[in-house]
C-alpha cells in the first residue's frame, strides 16, 4: 500500500531530522502537544513532503532532540535502521523547493518567483 504524507515541521535539520514538539521545561514560549506521529510517518511512509515557512528558527544546524528521524546519517541509514520508509521526498517553503541530494542532506533545488538564494541562506542555519 503506498502512503503520501503532507504535513508541517516545527524545526528541520539539514539531514531532516524533526523536532515537532517540546520537552517539558519550566517556562516553554511555545507547547506543543506532542509529534502527532510524525515518528511513524517519517519511519513508514513512502513519500513525506513537509510543508513550513522559511526561517532560520525553523532550520536549526541541530535540534535539541530529535522526534522523527531524516537521513540519519547518510542515506542508506535508513535501510539499516529498519525504517521502511523512503525519507523526505522535499520540503516546500516560502522561499523555495529543498530536496535531499544523494548523502541525504537536503539542498535548495527552486526558487519561488522573486525569491532568491541569498534569501534562502539567510533563513537557514547551515550552509
Amino acid at each position: 500500500m503506498w502512503m503520501w504524507v503532507l504535513w508541517a515541521a516545527h524545526k528541520l535539520t539539514i539531514r531532516q531530522h524533526q523536532r515537532n514538539s517540546h520537552r517539558r521545561i519550566r517556562h516553554p514560549k511555545v507547547r506543543l502537544p506532542g509529534s502527532g506521529g510524525s515518528q511513524e510517518i517519517a519511519a513508514w511512509a513512502n513519500r513525506c513532503y513537509i510543508m513550513t515557512p522559511h526561517q532560520k528558527r525553523r532550520f536549526p544546524e541541530k535540534v535539541e532532540f530529535m522526534t522523527s528521524a531524516g537521513f540519519i546519517n547518510g542515506k542508506g541509514d535508513r535501510e539499516k535502521a529498519g525504517l521502511r520508509g523512503r525519507g523526505m521526498l522535499g520540503v516546500v517553503t516560502d522561499i523555495g523547493v529543498l530536496e535531499p541530494d544523494e548523502t541525504g542532506e537536503m539542498i535548495l533545488t527552486a526558487l519561488h518567483h522573486g525569491k532568491t538564494v541569498e534569501e534562502a541562506k539567510a533563513n537557514t542555519d547551515w550552509d
